[in-house]
């Protein structure tokens, strides 16, 4: 039972508690959130409601670098999905917020883009896409029917992957992206030691194109996944490998020896206890049947596929398949020198290879040998000090001044 007080204080202080059970309306910017996606998905009012062209792109159209503009509908099957992109390269959602940093979206530290995830339509794509595609649309038509059967790309025209203006962006083909890709860099990336140089040349128009590697001229081919394109095929064919209308060749050079070169084999060496080590012939345990690696006496190695190389630096020293170049060709070239050491009573396990320059990349066969710990250290020693007397020498000031 209420009381007549407790009746009169509801009334009064409480008065939509009695009047109306109902839960309060949702606010007006959940309404107009939802009438928004209504008309994106129903097309009201003609379907102009987002500001989509007439085919979905503004091609050539004239606007503000901050005005936004409904990307195509193109990627949505037709319909348009709310998403917004402006002349300068920002994104902006179906709810109107920019979309990640300050509207540019995401950079991905992998390739160096900026992109979106829009998960409501399932679409990832790349910010410098959206804006070609919207903004280029027209372009890359054109490109598609002077090209027929070509892939098209989104080219950025002063090399940035960050800048996505409209002004920066270009459609060109696979073919032509890699070209000016190549030819606009200053300073070439270092090349690994396992690249190897392709030729190409245009069976029907004579066109020359040169590779500093396999997969770069993957790349130029459509991303060709053939084996012609293996090492082995191309080194058995002179004349070179026919591909998509182009012949392949591959530079001998990284194949050939240098005057007075010969090599050794190694072999891996499998002993009694389990343990496996790179060895010359003629030693005890089960022997692999064809070389791991070859040496030189002038401290390069050579692969199975007939590549040459003096190894890839690490922390100072050269090493070829995981193994330092110096203790290879020592292992080759001075076996009997290390069977003197041992009789001397040096510990197999503890031997060490020095280099008599103090050049640790200098592996030519004289200027290695067997040593133990101890008397490397010494030689180690000796060499540092006689450097540092020398510099004391060509530093001390001129007495007679």
């Amino acid at each position: 039972m209420w009381s007549c007080r407790s009746l009169v204080t509801r009334l009064c202080c409480d008065r939509k508690w009695l009047l109306s059970r109902a839960p309060p309306s949702r606010p007006q910017f959940r309404i107009g959130y939802s009438l928004r996606h209504f008309s994106a998905f129903y097309h009201l009012d003609g379907g102009s409601t987002l500001g989509d062209g007439e085919n979905g792109c503004v091609d050539g159209k004239d606007g503000k670098k901050d005005e936004f503009v409904g990307i195509s509908s193109s990627l949505f099957g037709g319909v348009s999905s709310g998403w917004k992109v402006s002349r300068d390269g920002r994104i902006q959602n179906s709810r109107g917020v920019l979309a990640g940093s300050g509207g540019k979206g995401h950079l991905s530290k992998k390739s160096g883009y900026y992109g979106v995830n829009i998960n409501a339509w399932k679409v990832t794509r790349d910010v410098h896409q959206l804006v070609a595609l919207t903004f280029l649309e027209k372009q890359k038509e054109e490109k598609e029917k002077a090209f027929p059967g070509q892939k098209v790309e989104v080219d950025h025209i002063d090399g940035n992957r960050q800048n996505n203006s409209v002004d920066n962006l270009q459609w060109l083909t696979r073919q032509e992206h890699v070209r000016k890709t190549a030819a606009s860099q200053p300073h070439p990336r270092p090349l690994i030691s396992s690249a190897l140089r392709l030729y190409a040349s245009n069976i029907a128009t004579g066109e020359a194109q040169t590779f500093p590697s396999i997969n770069s001229c993957r790349a130029f081919l459509d991303n060709y996944s053939g084996d012609k394109l293996k090492v082995a095929k191309l080194r058995g064919s002179p004349e070179g490998v026919k591909i998509k209308n182009w012949r392949i060749t591959i530079d001998t050079e990284k194949f050939r020896e240098l005057e007075g070169e010969h090599f050794k084999p190694l072999y891996r060496v499998h002993d009694e206890e389990g343990r496996i080590f790179l060895s010359f012939l003629g030693l005890a345990g089960k022997l692999d049947t064809i070389p791991y690696i070859e040496v030189s006496n002038r401290g390069r190695v050579r692969f199975r596929n007939g590549r040459i190389s003096v190894g890839i630096k690490k922390v100072g020293y050269l090493y070829a398949r995981g193994y330092r170049v110096h203790r290879l060709v020592a292992e080759a070239f001075h076996a009997e020198q290390k069977q003197l050491v041992l009789i001397a009573g040096a510990k197999k396990s503890t031997l060490q290879v020095d280099h008599k320059d103090g050049n640790p990349l200098n592996n030519n066969v004289e200027n290695l040998q067997w040593v133990p710990p101890d008397v490397h250290a010494t030689l180690t020693w000796t060499r540092i000090k006689g450097r540092q007397k020398i510099s004391s020498k060509n530093t001390k000031p001129n007495e007679s001044s």
